[in-house]
């Protein structure tokens, strides 16, 4: 619930404002940077780390030509599904390029950085590979927000 997170984030907050009491590090979850009850100076005070499966970094230079590109080309702004099919493409014409008609072999264990999201594949039981890469966004008391 919205309330109990809200809560318990801002009284771990307080927490952390005398520097010799508690040395606090947050971890939480994607839905808690929904939650619009939470002060982001909150989230700086407990240096919260969220981990999610996609976020678009504006400060990076290939999201900035894809986004000037894209707003050339189309006259609006890329949305998620944007940056997902650049993504996703990029990745398996890469790949296609690099290892042949046969790439689906050599992708296991070779990790990708991409701008929305990340890719490291992993191989399962049923022959199918899964993706296991995960972005982090950790909030510093600096008020700067990394991308990890």
């Amino acid at each position: 619930k919205e309330s109990f997170a809200s809560d318990a984030v801002r009284n771990i907050s307080i927490l952390t404002l005398d520097e010799n009491a508690y040395k606090i590090i947050g971890y939480g979850s994607q839905r808690l940077r929904n939650f619009e009850t939470i002060e982001a100076e909150d989230y700086q005070n407990v240096r919260m780390h969220f981990s999610t499966g996609y976020y678009v970094n504006y400060d990076e230079p290939d999201v900035k030509t894809f986004v000037f590109q894209f707003r050339a080309l189309y006259g609006a702004e890329p949305n998620t599904y944007a940056f997902l099919g650049h993504d996703v493409a990029s990745y398996f014409l890469e790949s296609l390029n690099s290892y042949g008609r046969n790439f689906i072999y050599y992708l296991e264990g070779h990790p990708s950085k991409m701008m929305q999201s990340n890719l490291q594949l992993h191989r399962k039981e049923n022959g199918g590979l899964m993706n296991e890469a995960t972005i982090n966004i950790v909030y510093q008391p600096d008020y700067r927000i990394e991308v990890q």
